[in-house]
């Protein structure tokens, strides 16, 4: 018997450090969730590959690896993986990488 217990809503951890201006995207995936800010940053908070691309569990949210520098304009993930498109056009993608 699976037991599931509800969490009521709070706000994240040194969100308004990272993103003083706030979120303007918001995407999850099974254990993780990603928030593009206003000024084209992705943060991640959560469990796994998906969060930041290290394999690294964090409870803390924080910069996703390997997008500095670069303005994001939009996010999506999925299951086990991270999806961004930049500004200029050009898709990131990162995660578990077993399917391809």
């Amino acid at each position: 018997l699976v037991s599931h217990r509800f969490v009521p809503p709070k706000t994240i951890d040194g969100m308004g450090k990272l993103a003083p201006k706030g979120c303007t995207m918001i995407a999850a995936g099974d254990l993780f969730t990603l928030c593009l800010t206003s000024d084209g940053k992705v943060l991640s908070c959560g469990s796994g590959d998906c969060k930041s691309g290290d394999g690294q569990n964090q409870s803390n949210i924080g910069l996703v690896n390997g997008l500095t520098g670069v303005p994001i304009r939009f996010i999506s993930a999925g299951e086990s993986h991270s999806v961004a498109i930049s500004y200029s056009g050009n898709a990131y993608s990162w995660g578990l990488n077993t399917h391809g």
